[in-house]
């Protein structure tokens, strides 16, 4: 089960064909809780979709509480289009600097490329040794590039 923030930011995840599989919530820290729920009682990592900036600094408690409690969550946060990077945006936030200090693993993907190997290793350290929470970033651009792919090459 995935769940994500019922935002506009996290539309461009709805063509990955995981509409069955997914639960809309409407608020970041729920979304997280939720994953939070679902790995404690699977041991399967839950998986937590949250829009940019403040959607994203709205998990702290609850990715913390994952932590705390051993539990493997893998939280999908948004990050402004790569045109608007240090231009003042408000979902310009610097998100990995907040979350590093309380997740196992943290990264960034700035490029399509990067998405597949970061998701692998969260999903690889939210689940070894001491689980935990960790983090990916992936900016609203790279999404709607790979939801793009995915339409134009009828991925399912």
């Amino acid at each position: 089960m995935r769940f994500t923030a019922c935002v506009p930011c996290c539309v461009p995840v709805c063509p990955l064909r995981l509409a069955n599989d997914v639960a809309l919530w409407l608020s970041q820290v729920n979304t997280v809780f939720a994953a939070d729920a679902v790995a404690r009682i699977s041991g399967v990592p839950g998986v937590a979709a949250v829009t940019a900036g403040p959607g994203v600094t709205n998990t702290v408690t609850a990715i913390k509480n994952a932590q705390m409690a051993q539990s493997p969550v893998v939280l999908l946060g948004g990050a402004a289009a790569t045109l608007l990077k240090g231009k003042g945006s408000l979902q310009d936030i610097d998100q990995m600097a907040v979350l590093s200090p309380i997740v196992k693993y943290a990264v960034a993907c700035t490029t399509v490329r990067e998405i597949v190997p970061a998701l692998r290793k969260a999903f690889q350290e939210a689940a070894s040794g001491v689980p935990g929470g960790c983090d990916s970033v992936i900016t609203s651009t790279l999404l709607a590039a790979v939801s793009l792919l995915l339409s134009v090459f009828s991925v399912e």
